[in-house]
Order: C-alpha cells, then structure tokens, then sequence
C-alpha cells in the first residue's frame, strides 16, 4: 500500500512545481507601468497633429501665387504625415507590449495554484492537519507571488533594454518633427494673414469685400491658433512619453518604487488632460 505524502514531500512538491513554472512567467505591482504603457499606445494627440498640418495646406492653397506650389503642397505634406504616422504605429506596439507584460492577468499562476490546494486537501486523512493544509498553501502564494514578480520584470526590462533605445530615438525624431510642422504652420498663418490684410485694406475693393476679408482674418486666425494647439499639445505628449520611459529605463530593477511610480503616475495624468483640451477644440 503506498504511504501518504509527509508534510516535506508535499512541500517540496508543491514549491518546485511553482519555482518551475514561475522561472518562465511573472507577476509584479506593476500597475502604474501598465497604465503607463496603456496611455503611450493610446496617445492620438499626434494624429491630430498631422491632419492639423494637412488641413493647414488646403487652406492655404488660395492664397498661394506658385502655381505649382499650389499643387505639390498637399500632396507633399501628405507623405510627410504618412511618413510620420507610420513611426508612431511603431511606438503604439512597443507601449502596447510594455503594457500587456505589465497586465495582471500575464503573469498568473491561479490556474495550477487551485490544482495545488485541491490536492492537497484531498490528501488521505492523517496525512496533513488541516492547520498545515492552509498553511501549505499560503506557503505555495508567496514562492508564487515573489518567483513571478522577478520573472515579470525581468520580461519587461528586456523589452525596455533591447526596443527602449529605439522608441527613444523615435519619440526625439517625432518631437522634432512636430516641432518643424509648427514652423510651417506659422508661415502659413502669415501667408493667409497678409493677403486677406492687403485684401481687406485695399482701396480699389468694395467695402463689402474687405468686411468679408476682415471676417475671414478673424476666422482664420482662431483656425490656426487652433492647429497650433494641435501640434504643441503633441510635442508636449512625446516630450513626457520620453521623459517617463527615460526614467523607467533607469530603474529596470526596482520598478515598484514609489518615486518612478509617481512619475509615471503623473505622465498619465497628463496624457488624458491633453486628450480632453484636443477633444475640446473640435
């Protein structure tokens, strides 16, 4: 007849089936990387940004005395924003990753823990009291939860280590990029300015002309503030996109502490005030 488990056998049992399975998953309080990540990918304020500098060369194009300017604007910008656009795709699928490793349900091991207390409160009787049984299996939680908490962010900061470079140099060369388009958009607020000024100031025009060119000054003028918004809002995102990952990049190996906690914390704070003031200008 085959003996019962003793209380080492079923320990030692129940702790290399955890520390086996844990050595390839993970699980961490890493919620305010997950929501870091999260807001990262979901950032669309530079969208916005883009079809502000797309819209910006339609509005433009009557005023523009190039004939052939008129014509390779639009399209010019076109490619420029399609260019743009496709780095971010890019960042969008490392901050998703980021966030899926940091999810709470990607790194769990409730499954076979149930597996574990199940057994071993189906032990024979006399083989474990029932104070050893629970304490056995709170045992088993914390070898879980400490095994899969390293395993977690040792996954996390690989993808950080070998993208992180990467994403940095393309949040700069997004920056940059915004930054150039804002220039542009400041030229062409001073394009649509000045001939809708000579316009409305012009003595062989008919008042009612220069009162419309007068109205379309104001109109245009709030249309530009707006696409300006756009860009800088965008700017100012990737800006605090870059700064939070710097510092996470910085402290792979302590992710839960309270300080990188808080910067993240508050980038996300940020990223959705800037969602709300875009969202707010349409």
């Amino acid at each position: 007849m085959k003996q019962p488990y003793s209380t080492a056998q079923v320990m030692l049992r129940a702790w290399a089936f955890v520390l086996i399975i844990g050595a390839l998953q993970g699980c961490a309080n890493l919620t305010a990387v997950r929501e870091f990540g999260k807001s990262a990918a979901e950032v669309t304020s530079y969208v916005d940004a883009g079809n502000a500098y797309q819209d910006s060369a339609r509005t433009i194009q009557p005023y523009l005395t190039n004939a052939p300017a008129r014509a390779d604007v639009p399209d010019a910008r076109k490619k420029q924003v399609a260019a743009a656009n496709a780095l971010q795709s890019t960042l969008v699928g490392y901050f998703s990753t980021l966030a899926q490793l940091a999810g709470e349900d990607s790194f769990t091991l409730d499954k076979e823990l149930n597996a574990i207390a199940l057994g071993l409160k189906s032990l024979p009787d006399g083989t474990l009291d029932t104070g050893t049984t629970e304490g056995a299996i709170a045992l088993t939680k914390i070898a879980q939860r400490l095994v899969l908490s390293r395993a977690q962010s040792s996954a996390i900061k690989e993808l950080v280590n070998e993208g992180g470079p990467t994403a940095t140099r393309l949040l700069s060369r997004l920056e940059l990029v915004a930054k150039s388009w804002r220039g542009m958009l400041e030229n062409d607020s001073r394009t649509v300015g000045d001939a809708l000024f000579a316009l409305s100031s012009a003595r062989d025009t008919s008042p009612l002309v220069r009162m419309l060119a007068r109205d379309r000054m104001q109109e245009y003028e709030q249309r530009y503030e707006d696409f300006i918004k756009r860009v800088d809002t965008a700017t100012a995102a990737l800006g605090k996109i870059r700064s939070a990952h710097a510092a996470m990049a910085e402290d792979l190996d302590s992710l839960d502490r309270k300080e990188l906690q808080a910067v993240l914390k508050d980038t996300v704070t940020d990223l959705k005030a800037a969602r709300k003031n875009l969202d707010a200008l349409r």
